[in-house]
C-alpha cells in the first residue's frame, strides 16, 4: 500500500495522521510506503521519520501549494508506475485507530470486489464526520455502523479511504483543479459510475476539526477558498449547476449570521458569481 499523506504547514513528525498510521502499522505488523507532498512553504527534513515502519518513504515539496487533488494523483501515479494494489489518502490531522490497518486487511480479503473502503469518522464531541449521506452537493452527518452501503446515497472524505489503484484511474483520479473543498465529492461522484457501492471498515477516526473559528480574516480567506473549489467543479447538466448554487449560496448565509458581516455576500459574489 502507498500511504499518501498531505501536509501544510505541519511538521511531519507532528501529524496526528503519521504518528497514529505508524502506531497501526506496528499493531498489525504490516509495512507500507508513506508518499509525503507537502505543500508547505518551506521544506523541511524527514531525518526523524521512523525508517523501521515503512518500506519506503518519498518525499515531495510544492511551495507553490497545487493542493489536494494535485497531491492525491500525484501518490496515486506513483503506485500505478509501481504496482501497487491500493492507495490509502490521508490529511494532516486525523486520528487514527490502532486497528485501522488490521481491519483494513481484514476488511479486504473478506470482500474483494469491494474497491474502496472507508474508515467510520466522527469529531472529538462524537459528532459522526464521515462518511456523509450525500445530497445536492453538501454532505449530511449520518450514523452508519460497519458494512456495505452504496456511493449513491453516501459519501466519504479524503482522509482514510482505501482506493485500488486500477479503479483511482480507471474514473480519472481526482481532478487536479480542485485544491480543497468538493475534492472528494468530485471524486466519489465519477468513481460510482465504475462502482457502486464501499464499505465502512469497523474501526473510528477521530477528525481534529474545529468548527469554532472567529477571526473574520481567516474566516474570510477560508471562504474564498470554498468558492473557488465549488466553481472550479464539474457540471453535467443545469441541475449540478443549481445544486452547486444553493450549497455555496447556503454557506454563505450561515456566514453571514453567524459572523454578522456581509462581506460573505461580496466573496460569494466575487469568487462564485461572477467567474
Amino acid at each position: 500500500m502507498v500511504f499518501i499523506l498531505v501536509l501544510y504547514k505541519c511538521i511531519i513528525e507532528y501529524s496526528v495522521s503519521y504518528l497514529t498510521i505508524s502506531k497501526s502499522l506496528a499493531y498489525a505488523n504490516k509495512k507500507g510506503i508513506l508518499f509525503i507532498f507537502d505543500n508547505s512553504p518551506d521544506f523541511q527534513s524527514i531525518k526523524n521519520i521512523d525508517i523501521s515502519i515503512w518500506e519506503k518513504f518519498i518525499y515531495i515539496h510544492c511551495p507553490e501549494n497545487k493542493g489536494l487533488g494535485f497531491a492525491y494523483n500525484s501518490g496515486a501515479d506513483y503506485a500505478r508506475e509501481n504496482n501497487i494494489d491500493w492507495v490509502v489518502l490521508l490529511d494532516q490531522d486525523t486520528s487514527f485507530s490502532e486497528d485501522y490497518i488490521y481491519q483494513l486487511k481484514k476488511s479486504i480479503d473478506l470482500y474483494p470486489n469491494i474497491k474502496l473502503f472507508a474508515p467510520i469518522i466522527k469529531l472529538k464531541n462524537n459528532i459522526p464526520f464521515s462518511p456523509t449521506r450525500y445530497k445536492h452537493k453538501r454532505g449530511y452527518c449520518v450514523e452508519l455502523n460497519s458494512g456495505i452501503y452504496s456511493l449513491l446515497k453516501y459519501s466519504p472524505v479524503n482522509s482514510g479511504i482505501v482506493i485500488n489503484t486500477e479503479y483511482f484511474w480507471k474514473v480519472g483520479g481526482y481532478n487536479p483543479l480542485i485544491t480543497l473543498d468538493f475534492a472528494d465529492y468530485q471524486f466519489i461522484e465519477r468513481f460510482r459510475r465504475t462502482k457502486k457501492y464501499f464499505f465502512v471498515i469497523d474501526t473510528i477516526a477521530i477528525q481534529n476539526f474545529s468548527n469554532d473559528e472567529r477571526n473574520i480574516k481567516k474566516l474570510q480567506t477560508r471562504f474564498r477558498i470554498y468558492c473557488e473549489c465549488a466553481k472550479k467543479c464539474n457540471r453535467n447538466n443545469i441541475i449540478e449547476s443549481l445544486e452547486y448554487f444553493y450549497s455555496v449560496f447556503r454557506h454563505t448565509l450561515g456566514l453571514i449570521i453567524k459572523t454578522k458581516k456581509i462581506s460573505f455576500f461580496w466573496i460569494f459574489a466575487t469568487n462564485y458569481l461572477l467567474k
